[in-house]
């Protein structure tokens, strides 16, 4: 991480993290430019003329071979998409792997939410345990399944103690990492994506470097495609960055 992304960082931010609180996914951190991305890695243009990514194949992660899309904002990495097709075992042992980092905060079928924090709260063991199997296996069945992930180093104790994930994703601190897993048919046979994003940070920053180049900033910041909490019911809506809904019709990177 050079001086000067270091400094970027902590004047938008408004953070002092170390510098693996900022990693977004392996070795790249959270606003890197194209140009670091390109001097770390063996990746090309998405397509013609693309100017909002870059994309890798053959990355190898969690023993499975993926296609990686990075994606930018003005010139600032803030999304990481990986793309495989898989099989049952190749999806039980990453979720496994990957929840040793990520807590699971809700899970999506079409536009039905499970929102975990809520449930846990509300229901036994045995009855929440039930529920997500079945909302799980439903998913599955119809190949509309998302499990949303939130980094457990960033959960502080505000956000621990939310009665839903709209909450705590608003108490979370600002360099905590989102992770969604799609389960989702391409036409070719059954796929899975995962998505690494800063949601929080990625709309800091928008506003920021939008503010810095004399663009009045998105209201909404930017937009990832990220898992939409729904709002709680009779409580006041809180302010939360608008988030796009999946990968799918975006085709293949």
């Amino acid at each position: 991480m050079t001086l000067g992304f270091s400094i970027l960082v902590l004047a938008l931010l408004s953070a002092v993290p170390p510098a693996s609180a900022v990693i977004l996914f392996e070795s790249h951190p959270f606003a890197a430019t194209k140009s670091e991305i390109v001097g770390s890695a063996d990746v090309f243009n998405c397509s013609p003329g693309s100017t909002d990514a870059l994309c890798r194949n053959n990355f190898r992660y969690l023993d499975l071979n993926w296609r990686v899309k990075y994606r930018f904002v003005k010139n600032r990495l803030t999304q990481v998409l990986l793309f495989t097709e898989h099989t049952k075992a190749d999806r039980t042992s990453l979720l496994e792997e990957l929840s040793k980092d990520f807590h699971l905060a809700a899970l999506k079928r079409g536009s039905k939410v499970l929102d975990l924090v809520r449930l846990s709260a509300r229901e036994s063991k045995a009855r929440f345990k039930q529920k997500v199997r079945r909302f799980e296996q439903q998913g599955l069945a119809e190949a509309d399944l998302v499990y949303v992930f939130l980094e457990k180093a960033g959960l502080n104790r505000r956000a621990r103690k939310a009665k839903n994930i709209r909450e705590m994703m608003a108490k979370m601190s600002i360099l905590t990492r989102e992770l969604d897993i799609w389960v989702e048919e391409n036409g070719e046979g059954r796929r899975m994506v995962l998505s690494f994003a800063m949601p929080r940070a990625a709309m800091r920053l928008s506003s920021r470097l939008n503010s810095t180049t004399g663009s009045p900033p998105k209201q909404s910041g930017e937009k990832i495609r990220t898992y939409t909490p729904p709002k709680p019911r009779n409580t006041r809506p809180r302010y939360m960055p608008t988030l796009e809904s999946g990968p799918k019709g975006e085709g293949r990177p």
